[in-house]
């Protein structure tokens, strides 16, 4: 006999439900090294006056009043100015994440290949096997990879040691860099107008230069002008974007070796509803999300969106729930007293430590901490589909959805639950008799193995 089963959809369930399918969004897969060059990009980012008293910057001039209150400022100098400290107080204070895009991150290790394979050291092609011109510079190969925007900033670096010139290495060396008049590597790091980012790596044997490793960090952003009709993600669309890892030597940041790839990132507004696109973290850890609704517009500023994360490998899940900001970004390299701003929607940003995350009770599809009749409606409404993820009922990642993952949901029905636990719904017969099937099957198979 089955059991009376009664409970009550609440409005974020039937948003959850109700809403269109997601899409993958491709972001490019940036590499464990790649990723560490951009976590270190954004520490800097974050909190621009905190890296540069990291990396042991004094600023010395005589501007710099009470001492080492701009050490951010340390050898950045700029004519017309009368107050050095005026422009100094551009590059203080936290900026945006820069999220992953994948056109700027194919034209970043093409360069990178190009240097390498044709002996230059420059931020303009010099022969090429990815069909850019000799002469073509960042913006031209940024737009050749389908990236909307002519505006591209570019930092390059170059070393004869394969395999010792590390992101941090190369990071550190950019944001210091004594030896550079003016620290326009620096400044490019932090201009707050940048929205996305590629960086690519070569390591191999010495060229005819004798030069083995190459860096290319490629940065753009939607603030300005765009030279295309229709872009697409629309222009002014903004990310979460973050790094996943578990720190494995508790520093507090993320370095190669712990890098968790393959976490799901799924994002809703503050309906319920998901998000247009969702992404997978790439071999490096990374992962960037453009904020569209599931019609295509921007979520607006003001609005908060839930970020659902769940690592199959652990079966652990995260909810964070974020509120989306605006402002002005300001056009900081200029020697003009009051810069031209942009008041822009800013990227989300959102790393993840390993051990924030909690452990999922089996059965439980919306990740609520609970198995329940909700999460029975998730798995009925994808009972024997293919190509689903945990959070669409298929509970031991077999990539679809069917009796064993009941089976999971079942015996695990009202863990975690405030209720007091009650009966098991049953499904229905033509489930039962799938059921009974799977586990004749086991049965054959077993006597099989024996015989």
């Amino acid at each position: 006999m089955k059991a009376k089963w009664i409970f009550g959809l609440s409005a974020w369930m039937l948003a959850v439900l109700s809403s269109p399918a997601a899409q993958p969004y491709d972001f490019g897969n940036p590499s464990p090294e790649e990723e560490w060059m951009r976590f270190c990009i954004n520490r800097a980012r974050t909190d621009p006056e905190a890296e540069a008293d990291r990396l042991g910057l004094d600023n010395t001039h005589g501007d710099d009043v009470p001492d080492g209150a701009y050490d951010v400022g340390e050898g950045i100098t700029i004519s017309g100015v009368a107050d050095q400290r005026t422009y100094w107080s551009r590059y203080q204070g936290p900026r945006q994440y820069v999220a992953w895009s994948a056109a700027l991150n194919a034209a970043s290790r093409n360069h990178c290949d190009d240097m390498h394979t044709y002996s230059f050291f420059s931020h303009y092609t010099a022969g090429s096997s990815h069909g850019y011109p000799n002469g073509s510079g960042p913006d031209y190969r940024g737009y050749a990879e389908g990236y909307p925007n002519h505006f591209i900033g570019e930092n390059i670096a170059t070393n004869n040691s394969a395999g010792s010139y590390t992101a941090e290495t190369v990071h550190n060396g950019l944001f210091t860099e004594p030896e550079v008049v003016g620290r326009g590597h620096r400044k490019n790091l932090l201009h707050s107008f940048w929205r996305e980012i590629g960086a690519g790596r070569v390591s191999r044997p010495p060229n005819l230069s004798g030069w083995t490793d190459f860096w290319t960090t490629d940065f753009g952003s939607d603030a300005f002008y765009s030279q295309v009709v229709d872009p697409w993600p629309p222009i002014d669309t903004v990310y979460v974007t973050g790094t996943v890892f578990d720190d494995l030597d508790s520093d507090g940041a993320y370095q190669p070796g712990e890098q968790m790839p393959g976490v799901m990132v799924r994002v809703y507004d503050s309906g319920g509803a998901e998000l247009q696109y969702y992404a997978v973290t790439a071999d490096g850890g990374g992962y960037s999300v453009p904020l569209l609704t599931g019609a295509g517009a921007d979520v607006p500023a003001g609005e908060n969106v839930e970020v659902l994360m769940f690592d199959p490998a652990g079966q652990r899940y995260l909810r964070a729930v974020r509120t989306v900001q605006d402002g002005d970004v300001v056009f900081e390299d200029t020697a003009a007293e009051v810069p031209d701003t942009y008041h822009q929607r800013f990227n989300v940003g959102l790393d993840v430590e390993a051990d924030q995350l909690a452990q999922a009770v089996g059965g439980d599809a919306n990740l609520d901490g609970c198995a329940d009749g909700l999460d029975y409606i998730i798995w009925s409404n994808n009972y024997q589909q293919s190509d689903r993820w945990w959070g669409e009922g298929d509970f031991d990642g077999g990539g679809y959805v069917d009796g064993l993952d009941y089976i999971i949901w079942s015996n695990n029905y009202l863990q975690g639950c405030p209720a007091a636990p009650g009966p098991v719904p049953e499904p229905t017969g033509l489930l039962l008799l799938t059921l009974a099937g799977l586990a004749l099957i086991r049965r054959r198979r077993y006597k099989h193995h024996q015989s």
